[in-house]
């Protein structure tokens, strides 16, 4: 059986074709569309300064190929041979495949004027759209990095199959980053979006660009559609040949992730991110807690909300007075009464402990580790965490005081850090250190925090200063 690790992403940057859209549609539609109609094209819209501009940078391109490619002709002057220089240079360039900026840019614009007269729709695969409103109702924004130019981009995405999709779109990025086969081009990203490397997931299908952002430092899937190249036994073993078995909020399962219907990455993620929403961020439930903590709805947001830490307070607020209580009649009991005259139960404990002798040490040791380890769980974490919609720097956290009340600690994003103990201690040490330690820091204080429990991973990122980009309230 394949392992599997749990990551998480605050920005997803989407590969096109072959990824979100099929490969037959870019090269069985698209490219022959342009290839067909790119002379006349220009012929119509020659004089227009969109078109001059990007005959200018063919020119130069030609003149920099034809050192290496013979079959590549120098663009002459005048409009007619012009004509024919530039469409025998980009129908070679397209038979060849060439990802060349330029020529990307002409195709974009031939393709603009397909879109507006209805010839063609761009593809989209059914099980992406559903999942990117989720992804992107979670404030997590999507890019898109394709070889086609942001203009192509735009345009596909806008006249889809589906509708009108670059409202969920937040940036799109070209060759004029660079190659995306470069190392480069990713860091670049990063840099331009305001994400670390290590907080971006990328889905592509092939293998040298998950390898060039992998080294980047991305977090890299391939994606697997019908009609893509068959991968590598390599890039197999690198990425791990398990599909996503489970979700939690916006975390992924490590594998390659296939478009069949049992297995797709974009059904598997888009079934667990509504389950979650559902159990815990649903409308009644951020109703209740507003009720609840006298919060008002209008004002703040709920970011976290940890069910298991509201329930342990309840029964520690529960059972702590009363232990105190039975403790206090047991000690006042046997201090002041004779064993005849004391309550059954608390005679019984004596007699009991007599007998025991030197081993009721260990299980009043025991029980005393416990009441304190629970206490100080207790105090430690907190309950729910609130965002002002109007000043994002400002929180509030709902916590125990006292261990049977429950308070409000209002903070600001720059008291707060998170802090992780050393990747070499055991999975138990790290956990026994968080309950002991906790993850976080609030001014002075230190508290723990379930990465899980948050609303989506964007806004632990933002509130520990781990990003710079406020999530959308």
């Amino acid at each position: 059986m394949t392992n599997t690790t749990t990551i998480q992403f605050n920005a997803l940057l989407l590969d096109i074709e072959g990824t979100i859209t099929s490969i037959s549609f870019v090269k069985d539609e698209l490219f022959p569309y342009a290839f067909e109609n790119v002379g006349k094209y220009l012929e119509e819209h020659y004089d227009k300064p969109a078109t001059q501009i990007i005959i200018e940078d063919l020119r130069r391109l030609a003149e920099q190929q034809l050192e290496t490619d013979a079959d590549v002709v120098k663009i002459r002057e005048r409009k007619q041979e012009c004509i024919e220089d530039v469409t025998k240079n980009v129908r070679h360039w397209i038979k060849r495949d060439k990802k060349l900026t330029p020529m990307k840019a002409l195709q974009g614009l031939i393709w603009e004027e397909a879109y507006q007269r209805g010839y063609v729709k761009g593809h989209v695969y059914p099980d992406v759209l559903p999942i990117l409103k989720i992804i992107e109702s979670r404030q997590i924004p999507i890019y898109i990095y394709s070889s086609g130019s942001v203009h192509a981009q735009k345009l596909l995405f806008a006249n889809s199959v589906e509708g009108d999709m670059t409202k969920i779109l937040y940036g799109y990025f070209d060759t004029n980053i660079g190659l995306k086969g470069e190392t480069s081009s990713y860091t670049k990203i990063s840099e331009q979006i305001g994400v670390p490397e290590k907080d971006i997931l990328f889905l592509t299908d092939v293998e040298a660009e998950a390898a060039a952002a992998s080294k980047a430092g991305l977090q890299t899937r391939l994606v697997i559609r019908p009609g893509n190249a068959t991968l590598t036994q390599e890039a197999k073993n690198a990425m791990i040949t398990r599909c996503i078995l489970n979700i939690r909020l916006n975390t992924i399962r490590r594998g390659i992730c296939t478009s069949r219907p049992s297995s797709s990455v974009f059904q598997k993620i888009k079934h667990f991110l509504l389950a979650e929403e559902r159990d815990n961020f649903d409308a009644d439930n951020i109703r209740k807690a507003h009720e609840k903590d006298k919060v008002d709805e209008k004002e703040w947001t709920l970011i976290y909300r940890d069910v298991g830490a509201s329930r342990t307070f309840y029964m520690t607020a529960a059972f702590l007075p009363c232990f105190i209580i039975g403790s206090t009649i047991f000690a006042v009991d046997i201090n002041t009464n004779s064993p005849s005259n004391r309550f059954d139960f608390v005679q019984k404990l004596v007699t009991d402990a007599e007998e025991l002798g030197s081993l009721i040490v260990l299980p009043s040791l025991a029980l005393t580790v416990v009441i304190a380890f629970l206490a100080r769980v207790q105090q430690l974490r907190l309950i729910r965490i609130y965002q002002n919609k109007k000043d994002t720097e400002s929180f509030m956290a709902i916590r125990s005081k006292l261990l049977v009340t429950q308070h409000k600690a209002l903070f600001r994003r720059d008291e707060t850090t998170g802090f992780y103990f050393a990747e070499d201690q055991t999975d138990g040490a790290r956990v026994a250190l968080h309950f002991l330690f906790g993850n976080i820091q609030i001014g002075n204080r230190k508290f723990m925090i379930m990465d899980d429990m948050f609303k989506a991973n964007n806004y632990r990122s933002y509130m520990l200063n781990e990003t710079s980009v406020p999530p959308r309230l």
